[in-house]
């Protein structure tokens, strides 16, 4: 069974989302997308690498919202 996409929640600016899934090993992974900037023409960037392992979603969503935010510049 693949990945499954159990809940996605947008940062309080709408600059970013987390993006939490039920890994096929029965835990849960977080991976981060930003906002792109409209002459892009995609609404969000593709996800970030895989930010932990975690034992629930809660524990996910917690983690990816208190990692600081970092966003590399072209």
């Amino acid at each position: 069974m693949p990945d499954v996409v159990v809940k996605t929640v947008v940062s309080p600016d709408g600059e970013c989302r987390v993006v939490i899934t039920r890994r096929e090993c029965g835990g849960y992974s977080a991976q981060r997308q930003w906002r792109q900037t409209p002459a892009v023409g995609e609404e969000w960037e593709p996800l970030s690498l895989f930010l932990g392992f975690y034992d629930s979603p809660e524990t996910a969503e917690f983690e990816a919202f208190a990692i600081p935010r970092w966003r590399p510049t072209n």
